[in-house]
C-alpha cells in the first residue's frame, strides 16, 4: 500500500501504523527510510522522521530492525547510506558498511556506488578509489560520483587521469561530470584542459553548459590571472550571470592587482 502513495503520504500512513500499533515489517522500514531520504534530498525536512536528522537515531532505528529480527534488504542500506552521505557521518556509514559485510547481502551497483559516494562525499577518498577500482560493473553514476568526490577533496590530476579512463571506457560524460571536471581544472591550474572539455562539451557531447559551467570557467580564469578571457566568457554566456559569477570576477580582479577592473565592473554589475 506505501508504495502506491505520495512521499507524505507515506511518511503520514507509517505513523498511523505507529498510533494503531501495526508493527512496521521489512517491507515498510525500506519503504519509509527512502521516502524520507528523498523528503532530505527535495528540503523537506518537517517531514522527515526524526532518526534521519541524527547518526545516533538511524544508528538507533537499524538496531531496532535487528532486534525485531527484521533482516536489512539492500534497499534499506542504500537509503541509510544516502542518509549518512547528507550529514556526512563517516562513523555511521562506516558501521552501516560493517553490517553489509557481515550481513552477506549480495552487492549491486546501486549500493557499491551509494557506499563509494559516502566514503568519497565524506573525505576518504582513498577507501571510495578502493571500492570503485574492485567494482565488477559500474554505470555512469558511479564514475560521476567518484569524479566529484576527488574534485571535492582536492584530487585535481586523480580527477583527469578518472575522466579519460571513463571515456576509454565507452561512458558518455553528462553535465555532473563535466562540473566536476571544470571544477578540478580550475583548483589545479589546467587551464589548457578546461579549455578544452569546455569547448567539447557542447562540439562533442551536444551539452548546452549551465550558470556552474560558465562559473567554473570564470573561476579557472580568474584564478590564472587571465582576466579577459573570463570577462570574455561573463559577456559571451548566452544567459545572465548571477552574483556568485560576478562576485568571482570581481574578487579575482582585485586578487591579481587589478582594482580599477574591479571597481569599474562592480559599477557595471550594480547598474544591471
Amino acid at each position: 500500500m506505501m508504495r502506491a502513495y505520495s512521499q507524505v503520504a507515506s511518511l503520514n500512513l507509517f505513523k498511523q501504523f505507529q498510533k494503531i500499533g501495526l508493527k512496521p515489517d521489512k517491507f515498510t522500514f525500506p519503504v519509509v527510510l527512502k521516502v524520507s531520504g528523498h523528503c532530505l534530498m527535495i528540503g523537506l525536512v518537517d517531514h522527515c522522521i526524526p532518526w534521519l536528522n541524527l547518526p545516533s537515531d538511524a544508528l538507533l532505528l537499524f538496531q531496532c530492525m535487528k532486534l525485531a529480527n527484521e533482516k536489512p534488504n539492500s534497499v534499506t542500506f542504500v537509503s541509510l547510506l544516502g542518509a549518512c552521505t547528507r550529514i556526512l557521518s563517516i562513523r555511521l556509514g562506516k558501521c552501516i558498511n560493517s553490517h553489509i559485510v557481515t550481513s552477506g547481502i549480495e552487492l549491486h551497483v546501486e549500493l557499491e556506488t551509494t557506499l563509494l559516494g559516502m566514503y568519497a562525499k565524506c573525505g576518504h577518498t582513498q577507501q571510495a578509489f578502493c571500492i570503485f577500482n574492485s567494482m565488477g560493473d559500474k554505470n555512469l553514476q558511479t564514475w560521476t560520483i567518484m569524479i566529484s568526490g576527488l574534485a571535492d577533496h582536492g584530487h585535481g590530476e586523480e580527477v583527469v587521469s578518472l575522466f579519460a579512463r571513463m571515456e576509454e571506457s565507452g561512458f558518455r560524460p553528462d553535465s555532473f561530470s563535466f562540473s566536476a571536471i571544470l571544477y578540478a581544472c580550475s583548483h589545479i591550474g589546467f587551464v589548457d584542459a578546461g579549455r578544452e572539455y569546455f569547448e567539447k562539451m557542447a562540439s562533442i557531447y551536444n551539452i548546452r553548459p549551465t550558470m556552474e559551467h560558465y562559473g567554473c570557467m570564470v573561476d579557472m580564469f580568474g584564478r590564472a590571472r587571465e582576466l579577459e578571457e573570463a570577462y570574455d566568457i561573463i559577456k559571451r554566456k548566452p544567459i545572465e550571470p548571477n552574483s556568485v559569477i560576478l562576485r568571482s570576477f570581481i574578487s579575482a580582479c582585485k586578487h591579481h592587482g587589478h582594482i580599477p577592473c574591479a571597481e569599474e565592473n562592480t559599477r557595471r554589475f550594480s547598474s544591471k
